[in-house]
Parts: structure tokens; sequence; C-alpha cells
């Protein structure tokens, strides 16, 4: 959560660099979890995915159940990124 340190994204991942409408973004992020969540939901045995592990940017080697573990944390700094965003713009008018 420590927002002082960058965290330089994948190229997979990395976001688009045109503008996206608010609706186009929330419609994006609700696709993008409905597929996880059933991908999540295929997995018979949830123990798969602590031995399987992948590098994380910022953690290193993680197993997936921990990566799961992690989007909520990942979306608190978005969220916090919006926020701070959200109060640069107020600030400038």
């Amino acid at each position: 959560m420590d927002r002082t340190k960058k965290i330089k994204a994948p190229k997979i991942v990395e976001p688009d660099e045109k503008p996206f409408e608010v609706q186009q973004i929330i419609k994006l992020l609700n696709a993008s979890r409905e597929r996880l969540l059933t991908f999540l939901n295929t997995i018979e045995d949830n123990s798969i995915l602590a031995n399987k592990s992948m590098e994380h940017p910022a953690l290193g080697e993680l197993p997936l159940d921990q990566w799961v573990e992690q989007i909520y944390l990942h979306e608190e700094r978005h969220i916090e990124q919006i926020k701070e965003i959200k109060l640069h713009i107020a600030n400038l008018g």
C-alpha cells in the first residue's frame, strides 16, 4: 500500500493511454471481475493455487492463492490514486 514507491506495470497489464469514459471503465472492470470469479469457480481444489506461483512485480515469486488474496489491496491502491487525482483536480479549480 506504500504509494511512495512507483511500481512499473508489466507490459501485458499496462493501461491504454487513450482516455476512457467512466461508464466504459466500470463496464470493463465488471467484466474483468466476472471472468476472474468464473475462473475461480471452476477450481475444484483451491490448494492447487498454493502449489503454483508467478512473479509479482513488487513482491517477487508469489503463490497464486496469495495473488487472489492481494486483489483487494491492489484495488485499494488504485482507489487512493483516484482520490488523490480528484483532490488535485478540485484544488486546480
